[in-house]
């Protein structure tokens, strides 16, 4: 199955916004209402956005299937009942996936039952598939320029180089005052302040909406005529190229010895407010060392 869309990025950007917003509007969620509206509206639009700036656009014939699922999502809003719940849902999907095998395909009225469900059944394996190849298509386009990453090759050897300085200037300064060092361990225990399978379960529901998302556009924008590629660009014969010997990994500049430096001061900078909040605070602020205040001083 190839891509051949132009920005193929774009339209999983798209998905992935299309995720979010079904994980705002419906996880956890037991009324629908004018969500379905919203994530429906926003579907279209994301749709017809996708098809002018790829230059695809859809058969008219066909975009009344957008209009009816709009109408009945907007149903699903008005009518609380179990039962036409089900039968709004079920015409919005069905109006959906129909929509998808036929955005830039001739009339559904010139089409016969065979062909209109076997139109059907290539969306449905698009729309469950085709999100792995446009992901790996858009994996693979992302060229970053050399120069451009080596702009922040001195900044992460600095950071190297800070870690371990830091971590025994840390070590030092919470062994010399008690209070610091409370704080050092609060900091590494890595407590989270929120619950992590509700985490994991909007994830999920995320990724999956965003997954069927990329899917459907994809099987509604994609025209199935890949283009040819283009033949690479070689040197002329007989033209040399300088070769660049590689840079040495360990050579420090500036870049380096401030980020090492500054890393330093922040870290003694951050002892000095911790040492002046409690040396101004009072007795109360010493409950977290469970000490008191001339122990505090003498050690």
């Amino acid at each position: 199955m190839n891509i051949t869309l132009a920005h193929p990025r774009r339209l999983l950007l798209a998905a992935l916004v299309l995720g979010v917003l079904a994980n705002l509007l419906f996880y956890g969620q037991m009324a629908l209402g004018i969500s379905m509206v919203l994530f429906v509206g926003a579907g279209l639009a994301l749709l017809g956005f996708l098809s002018l700036r790829e230059q695809r656009p859809p058969s008219r014939a066909n975009l009344w299937l957008g209009a009816a699922a709009l109408l009945f999502a907007a149903f699903v809003a008005l009518r609380d009942s179990a039962l036409l719940l089900f039968l709004n849902l079920l015409a919005v999907g069905g109006l959906l996936w129909l929509l998808a095998a036929s955005y830039r395909s001739q009339s559904l009225a010139k089409l016969t039952l065979v062909q209109t469900l076997a139109n059907l059944l290539v969306a449905l394996l698009e729309i469950c598939v085709r999100a792995i190849p446009l992901g790996l298509a858009s994996a693979k386009g992302l060229n970053i320029k050399q120069t451009q990453m080596g702009r922040f090759v001195p900044l992460l050897r600095g950071l190297l180089l800070a870690t371990p300085i830091v971590l025994v200037f840390t070590a030092l300064l919470a062994a010399a005052d008690s209070v610091f060092s409370s704080y050092v361990t609060d900091l590494f225990r890595f407590e989270i302040p929120f619950d992590t399978s509700d985490l994991v379960g909007r994830f999920m529901f995320t990724g999956f909406v965003a997954w069927l998302c990329a899917g459907g556009l994809l099987a509604a924008l994609d025209a199935h005529m890949p283009r040819e590629p283009r033949p690479a660009e070689r040197p002329a014969e007989g033209v040399t190229q300088p070769l660049t010997p590689p840079a040495p990994l360990l050579r420090l500049g500036m870049v380096e010895s401030l980020t090492v430096l500054l890393a330093v001061d922040l870290l003694f900078f951050v002892f000095m407010l911790v040492q002046g909040a409690y040396f101004f605070g009072g007795l109360d602020t010493l409950q977290r060392t469970g000490m008191t205040y001339a122990d505090y001083a003498r050690r």
